[in-house]
């Protein structure tokens, strides 16, 4: 489920700001803070309930901060306001905004000061809480992007832009019309990435190309034989998938992830029989062998280095 969308119409107005890119750096004594919707919680092998580390964008990146960092920093998912419904039918803690959501976490003590914020939508864009979810399909765009600045702006009692980062989102062909990121919205003129694009530009925040990076790894896989970055659904990332989200991320974040220590998660993507958490890749045509998971891993990373600058 989306985590929110409801806005008031209001002139957008901002300075512009140099073309995003690369943050300046995590600094010592912040938190990674992730916050977004279904991929942001976890589904690498299908599903949300699978306990290895390879299910969760947070996990896979503490196992690689801490085996290459000297002082990693805690990567954690904060809540999201919007909980869905009771066995009643009831509203189970609903907000009714981004910028609502940014302040549900700031008022929780999830969101501390200086901490580094990583935003994830998947879709569907066309979603709204009103305060239950509803579709709402008129001027996506212009609302999207006014949903996106008061969130930045909310958050910044705690959070400078520096380190409120957004990204690109992918898909490859999905059912759900609005879960298509470069398909032109209601406007007929502008996708769903170009909320994130032109917002990032809009408000000086950085922007990890994440579609560009994603697009990339699927094109080697595919090529390969393989299979493809994401499951059957064709939107949520698999355990590889999850793998190069994490290290664009990471290295948007400004880490220099060139000559990291890939063993201890390479571990995981063995096979079970071989102590490994990962009997077949969901999404994968064929299953590789533990040499070839782990050369895959290696692989990947020269991807990532040589689409995400």
């Amino acid at each position: 489920m989306k985590l929110l969308l409801i806005f008031t119409l209001a002139t957008m107005a901002g300075l512009a700001a140099d073309p995003p890119g690369r943050t300046a750096g995590v600094k010592s004594g912040q938190r990674i803070v992730m916050i977004g919707d279904s991929i942001t919680k976890g589904h690498g092998f299908g599903n949300y309930d699978d306990p290895s580390p390879l299910n969760r964008l947070y996990d896979i990146a503490t196992l690689l901060l801490q085996d290459n960092v000297p002082h990693p920093p805690p990567v954690v998912r904060v809540t999201c306001g919007w909980q869905g419904f009771d066995k009643e039918g009831k509203v189970i803690g609903t907000v009714d905004s981004l910028a609502a959501q940014m302040k549900y976490c700031i008022e929780r003590g999830e969101l501390h000061q200086g901490d580094c914020l990583i935003y994830e939508d998947a879709g569907q864009v066309d979603i709204f809480i009103h305060p239950a979810p509803m579709r709402d399909d008129h001027d996506i765009y212009g609302r999207y992007r006014l949903a996106l600045r008061e969130m930045i702006l909310a958050a910044g009692s705690v959070i400078t832009r520096e380190h409120f980062v957004l990204m690109t989102m992918f898909d490859y062909g999905p059912r759900c019309k609005w879960c298509r990121w470069e398909t032109p919205l209601d406007d007929g003129v502008h996708t769903g990435n170009d909320i994130f694009r032109d917002t990032a530009k809009e408000l000086g925040v950085p922007l990890i190309e994440m579609k560009k990076a994603m697009d990339a790894a699927n094109d080697h896989l595919v090529s390969k034989g393989w299979g493809r970055v994401v499951g059957p659904d064709l939107i949520h990332p698999n355990i590889y998938g999850n793998y190069v989200m994490v290290l664009a991320t990471l290295y948007t974040l400004g880490y220099d992830i060139r000559n990291w220590k890939l063993d201890g998660l390479a571990r995981h993507f063995r096979h079970k029989e071989s102590g490994g958490d990962v009997a077949t890749v969901w999404g994968f045509d064929k299953d590789p062998s533990d040499g070839e998971r782990e050369e895959l891993l290696t692989r990947l990373r020269s991807i990532v280095l040589e689409t995400i600058h």
